[in-house]
């Protein structure tokens, strides 16, 4: 009897896992790209999420395309990447400059 008590439970958690899941997804979906940002930076669940392209590419590009006026996402980029690039105020580029003196 126990054993298919806990069978039964853990069915029970996948089920709520999916459906928290299919939640979290249709929320999301409505979201600006930096806002996603913002979410795929606040903790390691939500970063394993949004930075996994098949479980978030759709969330993505619904973001995107939520903008208007903002070209498709070039193929060299992911789409985080592209949101980054295009809405994150913070330069991520490094340029090495030589600052020995002459």
């Amino acid at each position: 009897m126990s054993s298919s008590k806990s069978v039964l439970s853990q069915n029970m958690a996948a089920v709520r896992h999916i459906h928290c899941t299919h939640y979290r997804a249709q929320v999301f979906s409505h979201l600006h790209p930096m806002d996603l940002l913002n979410l795929a930076r606040a903790c390691k669940e939500f970063r394993q999420f949004f930075m996994n392209k098949r479980k978030s590419q759709t969330l993505w590009r619904a973001a995107r395309g939520s903008v208007e006026g903002l070209p498709e996402c070039p193929e060299r980029l992911s789409e985080p990447a592209y949101a980054a690039l295009v809405f994150d105020p913070y330069c991520h580029v490094r340029i090495d400059i030589d600052t020995r003196l002459p």
